[in-house]
């Protein structure tokens, strides 16, 4: 699932996918983001298999946005990602703006 959109306001995450459909998170769910500053917060990255604060140590997939039932509500460490990402490295990131 490719995420075409990500925003945030004062306390959520909002992800839009390619069809259209918009889900969010509750940054306040996340120790690291609800300590992080506005800009902290803005300073994220995409990649294929979801959204990246990596001065913040903080990967949600994009998945976890649809389905959140399917995922524990912690962040999860970027080594961990890598193999969980099967659509492209972290490495291919920036393409993914």
């Amino acid at each position: 699932m490719k995420q075409y959109k990500v925003w945030l306001d004062s306390d959520n995450i909002y992800v839009e996918d390619e069809s259209g459909a918009v889900a969010s998170k509750r940054i306040a769910d996340y120790p690291a983001l609800l300590a992080a500053s506005p800009a902290e917060r803005e300073a994220f990255e995409l990649s294929p298999c979801g959204v990246h604060w990596f001065d913040l140590d903080v990967d949600l997939l994009s998945d976890s946005f649809y389905n959140p039932e399917k995922y524990n509500l912690w962040a999860m460490p970027l080594p961990r990602l890598g193999r969980v990402c099967s659509k492209g490295s972290l490495s291919d990131r920036r393409q993914y703006k």
